[in-house]
């Protein structure tokens, strides 16, 4: 029964979101206060530059906006972190939602592109759609909260970037990002109704409470 019960909240789960993993960059743990983490250390992102740029909560007296870790955009360059995200149905309503926050004093301005990726589900190339792209500024007093939705899937992968555009420190050193989330119910996005999978996974569940009273 309680595998029955796992398998239908999996199923349900994945019916009406999809989103990005690590998003609040939890993984993998650093050790120290900062730490450059290799590309294929970093579960779930990409990115343009040659290491993730991770701070522990508190260092230089930025506290994280959620959990005990974030990331600076600007490590050795101006640099654009992505993931990649499949699973989301064409016509859903998809929204998004991050913390963004200045380093060094003045503003700090990064952007956000979202793109279906076409049916070949490759970036870069003649099918790609943009579904969003704009900036966003933020100071160093506190994390600015930015969210969004009122954008609507295609049915293929899409990527999800954030990139690095001023920074008041040059290109190494600015713009702190933390608590990215997109998908399905995100950022003010509509829920949609349950799906037949999560239907379906409801007449399995009956079935094995019936047939187990009866045992």
């Amino acid at each position: 029964m309680k595998k029955l019960i796992g398998l239908f909240t999996f199923l349900f789960a994945f019916s009406v979101n999809a989103g990005l993993i690590n998003g609040s960059f939890e993984e993998p743990v650093i050790t120290g206060q900062m730490q450059l983490v290799t590309p294929a250390a970093m579960p779930g992102w990409e990115t343009t530059d040659s290491a993730f740029e991770v701070w522990a909560n508190g260092f230089l007296g930025f506290p994280s906006h959620t959990g005990n870790q974030f990331v600076e955009l600007n490590a050795y360059i101006a640099g654009t972190l992505s993931q990649v995200v499949s699973g989301i149905a064409a016509t859903k309503e998809i929204g998004w939602e991050f913390a963004h926050r200045s380093r060094t004093g003045g503003l700090e301005t990064m952007r956000l592109q979202i793109t279906d990726l076409g049916l070949d589900n490759t970036f870069g190339t003649s099918d790609d759609t943009d579904l969003f792209n704009d900036t966003f500024d933020a100071g160093i007093n506190s994390w600015q909260v930015n969210s969004g939705s009122g954008i609507f899937a295609l049915g293929n992968d899409i990527k999800f970037a954030y990139s690095a555009v001023y920074a008041v420190g040059g290109i190494s050193v600015g713009n702190l990002l933390d608590s990215a989330s997109f998908g399905l119910g995100v950022g003010g996005a509509v829920v949609p109704e349950p799906s037949s999978l999560a239907i379906f996974g409801l007449g399995i569940l009956g079935l094995a409470i019936r047939a187990r009273k009866r045992a």
